[in-house]
């Protein structure tokens, strides 16, 4: 395998402009001198152009790093944003309690934890996954129709009558 000399290897990789770098080669009766004084010249030169190659190179690894810490944060902060699945409820874990109809919920997966939310109510569920948040949500639902139907419309402020008149909507008890 030939050997490439540096000043080739940048020419070949289009560093140095062929017009500014040349090998100089001995001649006429002091070409000795003149050839070592153009060398000298040269790797000067070739040195001068390998240093700002390296510092560019120091400059666009610099700019990647800076980069990929940008992008660390930004995948941190939507990490930390929940995902929100619409989902449905059909049935609630009772032999007394039954829904009218289907009951549309919000899902918020979070990287730890996933909540389940029935806006109108103001109630939510949480577990480890889907299934936990929206069975928590479910006994939320019943617990909040009980306590709300045996307390009197009087003692009720604005927005537990609203539920609980949303409620009596939703949830038929049989006994």
């Amino acid at each position: 395998m030939e050997k490439t000399q540096p000043i080739e290897l940048f020419r070949q990789i289009g560093q140095i402009p062929p017009s500014v770098v040349y090998q100089a080669k001995p001649t006429g009766p002091l070409g000795s001198i003149d050839f070592l004084s153009q060398t000298v010249g040269s790797q000067n030169l070739f040195e001068h152009q390998a240093l700002a190659l390296v510092a560019e190179l120091n400059r666009q690894v610099e700019k990647l790093r800076k980069e990929s810490e940008d992008l660390k944060k930004m995948i941190a902060r939507l990490l930390e944003r929940p995902i929100i699945i619409p989902s449905r409820i059909y049935g609630l874990p009772s032999e007394v309690h039954h829904l009218n109809h289907p009951l549309d919920v919000l899902v918020q997966v979070h990287v730890d934890e996933v909540i389940t939310v029935l806006p109108e109510l103001e109630l939510y569920g949480e577990g480890e996954n889907e299934m936990e948040a929206i069975e928590d949500l479910k006994h939320e639902l019943i617990d909040l129709y009980e306590e709300l139907t045996n307390m009197a419309e009087e003692t009720l402020g604005d927005k537990p009558k609203e539920w609980k008149r949303i409620l009596k909507v939703l949830i038929k008890k049989c006994e």
